[in-house]
């Protein structure tokens, strides 16, 4: 919500004196009427063809046609089809008899005729009798309202129709100013507030909150329901809107949900009022029990209150102010501030149930402190949960001895290590398996969300790896080109605090733009704070960006409607931050360096990218795979799915290969497999090697063909045979080795 913030000014001389200084002269009068056309308060013209009304009242009707409707309904009248036959203006009509120009009383006729029509005989209906009448014709005397063709009817100069008008206008106002009854009626159908009646400080508080309001309201409202407020206002001689709280007021005047635009009007209005008389700042808001972060700097975090109410104990409400102002002014957030004073909220209420609660800091001890770490696992069983409620606890007892604002706690009342539960393992990774992804990520599963905003909001998700809250609260300029075209996001990182950049996608680029030109042609300028996907409600200027809980309903029912399911056919809760998750583990998977990874998703240290994109099963079985390993035959080999080594487990490979390193290689036999081959491997299709062995394949190429020279004297011709085989092999293996790189694999001493 946009407020206009009163200036932080020393207070003046009186409530009176600071509404006059604040108030504009266009803005002063009885009667505030904003310009035509104003976003938030002109709903538009009425729904009547051709009718120059404005849709001040309910479905879209003027006021005029609001009454002719209300009429016919009670006749049992279909709306489409009155609206079809609705004549466009409700200017009064003449009476039915030819020539006579005397506004209508009943039965179409006007007063005249109507009685001379009732006290004849047999005369028939009304239309029949005036077709038949004769009127005298003689000069009369025109109604005094502009544009108006009847005759007047009374001493005042109106017609029948406008001097009904002018009592009610008397009776409202106590007055008979002509003057301002005409000028009244050249308004009729603007949206306006009449304050005719009201005190002088009421008037003035009126005036100026009708004047923030056109300045930089929240949504666009109904004038007549703000009017309807102020003349209750006046029916109950109200002085000042400060007369009484706001929740107050709404309960006397009995406004609940029923009328919103007139709760608004005092909830708003009331704060606006306050700003001016009593001032904004600590001095103002500090005391309160409910602050107002807007007042004190904090307007833009989407965190607008933070209660001190659930803090039962005085000493420690007073303690959880400073602490919290503390945290704001060094930069923490509003919402960790408001978790924090949550927590406070629940120490305060086992304190509160102790047999001998303590009766100010002096009294705290260690053992409370230790009793309630230990009694959360009642109501907490997670231990994940536990440990943010002892953080917090810790942290606000760290700074209350750091800070010295309560010197009489003990000193040993701290939140010790031990009292922090263990948290053992990480747990299952929040990255979605390829399986899962494919579902969600597809243009088909994308279609199917409710509204083009979602559906881009996912995609960058999907594809950047942003939090849902930075994709939300994206700038309308998020798009911008580096020095050779290419298209970055540019982004806000909301919890550091800082811009940063994404490369994009040509594609992607121009769906960012597709929809600034939506943005664009819904809001018809690009005023500072416009954001790229802006709220649908209460948002005038689309400085409001589209609401968290929007969005998360939106996606739960979009997965629900997919059916997501993993591998087994189980069911998948996914939430928004895994596409994060999900984003980082692709980069690393995809051979992106870490660092680069860490870059990408703006992370401060190397350990959070490292927590975020794990490297998973697939990844360290590639890379495995990625060594160059030999054959008997001098040939890579290659881990397809029918090669023997696939059906055994990949990451048991290497304790197996272990076990039965050979002098120049590894044995892809299983253990418990007999061996035919009693040569040294060089013949067998599950010998596997790699360039580590290098100086054993030549030491042996060097003895086998020693081998054969000696084989060759002595005429052992199968001896040469069976040596030349493995020389081959041998010259091929060497070959293949001195052209792939080393691995780390463990060589047979290593084993040993």
């Amino acid at each position: 919500m946009t407020l206009t913030l009163a200036p932080d000014a020393p207070p003046r001389s009186s409530p009176l004196a600071a509404l006059m200084a604040a108030v504009r002269p266009e803005h002063r009068g009885d009667l505030l009427t904003p310009k035509a056309g104003h976003p938030l308060v002109d709903r538009g013209l009425c729904r009547v063809p051709d009718c120059p009304g404005v849709a001040t009242a309910g479905r879209g009707l003027c006021v005029a046609h609001a009454d002719r409707w209300y009429r016919a309904r009670r006749r049992g009248v279909v709306f489409d089809n009155w609206l079809r036959d609705c004549p466009p203006r409700c200017t009064p009509q003449p009476c039915l008899v030819p020539e006579c120009r005397f506004g209508r009383h009943r039965s179409q006729l006007c007063h005249h005729h109507h009685t001379e029509w009732a006290a004849t005989p047999g005369a028939g209906g009304a239309a029949v009798w005036a077709a038949a009448a004769r009127l005298e014709l003689v000069d009369r005397p025109g109604c005094e309202l502009s544009g108006c063709e009847l005759w007047a009817s009374f001493g005042d100069g109106f017609c029948v129709s406008h001097q009904g008008r002018f009592n009610a206008f008397r009776r409202r106002t106590g007055t008979d100013d002509r003057d301002a009854f005409l000028a009244a009626v050249a308004l009729a159908g603007r949206p306006r507030i009449d304050l005719t009646g009201l005190g002088p400080q009421l008037k003035l508080e009126v005036q100026y909150v009708v004047q923030c309001f056109l300045d930089s309201g929240p949504r666009r409202v109904n004038l007549t329901r703000w009017n309807a407020v102020v003349r209750a206002l006046h029916a109950r001689g109200a002085t000042s809107l400060l007369d009484h709280t706001a929740a107050e007021w709404v309960a006397a005047l009995r406004l609940g949900h029923g009328n919103p635009d007139g709760t608004l009007f005092i909830r708003w209005g009331h704060d606006q009022v306050d700003r001016l008389v009593h001032g904004t700042g600590w001095d103002r808001e500090y005391p309160l029990d409910t602050w107002t972060l807007d007042r004190v700097g904090h307007a833009a975090t989407g965190v607008a209150r933070i209660t001190f109410t659930a803090i039962a104990q005085p000493w420690l409400r007073g303690l959880a102010k400073q602490w919290a102002r503390h945290r704001l002014s060094i930069g923490i957030g509003p919402a960790g501030v408001r978790r924090g004073i949550s927590v406070l909220g629940q120490f305060s209420t086992y304190l509160d149930r102790l047999a001998h609660p303590p009766q100010g800091a002096g009294s705290l001890t260690r053992g409370m402190v230790q009793r309630w770490c230990e009694d959360l696992c009642r109501d907490h069983p997670e231990p994940r949960a536990r440990l943010q409620l002892v953080t917090a606890l810790s942290t606000f007892l760290r700074d209350v001895h750091r800070y010295g604002w309560a010197p009489e706690l003990a000193s040993t009342t701290v939140v010790f290590s031990e009292d922090f539960p263990r948290l053992h393992g990480t747990g299952p990774g929040r990255a979605l398996t390829d399986y899962v992804v494919a579902q969600i990520e597809s243009d088909e599963a994308l279609a199917r969300l409710t509204h083009p905003d979602h559906q881009l909001m996912t995609r960058i998700m999907i594809r950047c790896g942003l939090r849902s809250g930075d994709c939300r609260l994206l700038a309308f300029d998020c798009l911008v080109h580096d020095g050779d075209g290419h298209p970055y996001l540019q982004y806000l990182n909301h919890k550091m605090k800082r811009t940063a950049f994404m490369p994009l996608e040509d594609d992607l680029a121009a769906r960012i733009l597709d929809q600034q030109r939506t943005v664009l042609q819904r809001f018809d300028h690009h005023r500072p704070g416009l954001r790229l996907f802006p709220g649908h409600a209460s948002n005038p200027h689309g400085t409001k960006a589209y609401p968290a809980s929007g969005y998360r309903s939106a996606f739960q029912d979009w997965l629900a409607e997919l059916h997501i399911t993993d591998e087994l056919g189980q069911p998948v809760w996914i939430t928004p931050h895994q596409l994060r998750h999900t984003f980082g583990t692709r980069m690393i998977n995809r051979d992106v360096p870490q660092h680069i990874v860490q870059q990408l998703m703006d992370h401060t240290s190397a350990d959070m990218t490292a927590h975020y994109a794990r490297l998973n099963d697939k990844t360290i079985r590639d890379a495995w795979a990625k060594a160059q390993l030999i054959d008997a035959h001098g040939n890579p080999v290659e881990l397809d799915d029918d090669h023997p080594l696939a059906d055994a487990a990949w990451a048991r490979r290497g304790l197996d290969r272990a076990k039965q390193t050979l002098p120049n290689g590894y044995c892809g036999m299983p253990l418990n497999s007999p061996c035919e081959h009693a040569n040294p491997c060089l013949t067998c299709p599950m010998f596997i090697t790699n360039a580590d062995f290098l100086p054993q394949h030549e030491t042996q190429l060097k003895h086998t063909l020693e081998l054969i020279d000696i084989s060759n004297e002595k005429g052992h011709l199968r001896v040469v045979e069976k040596n030349q085989e493995i020389v081959n092999n041998l010259q091929r293996i060497i070959t293949a080795c001195q052209t792939c790189p080393a691995t780390s694999e463990p060589k047979a001493a290593d084993a040993r």
